[in-house]
């Protein structure tokens, strides 16, 4: 699952604005919006931890191994706490 369905899951079920993430993660409203809204499609490292830290998601990413290529490769998760 992608980063921003993640957060609009989480909005939803917890009846949360963009102001509140922001401000739960220490994150411009801008930032957040972005995200949301699909404008901002690739985030920073920096900015995918605060998000995590705030909404209390351990976790927006899943390490695979794709045996195939022997490669490791990431997809969207979330792990509510």
């Amino acid at each position: 699952m992608e980063i921003y369905k993640i957060i609009s899951d989480i909005m939803r079920n917890q009846n949360l604005s963009v102001a509140d993430i922001a401000k739960k993660s220490n994150l411009p409203d801008s930032t957040v919006r972005g995200i949301v809204t699909r404008k901002q499609k690739n985030i920073a490292l920096e900015v995918a931890f605060k998000l995590s830290q705030g909404l209390g998601v351990s976790s927006f990413f899943e390490k695979r191994l794709d045996k195939s290529r022997n490669a490791f490769y990431y997809i969207g998760v979330s792990r509510i706490e």
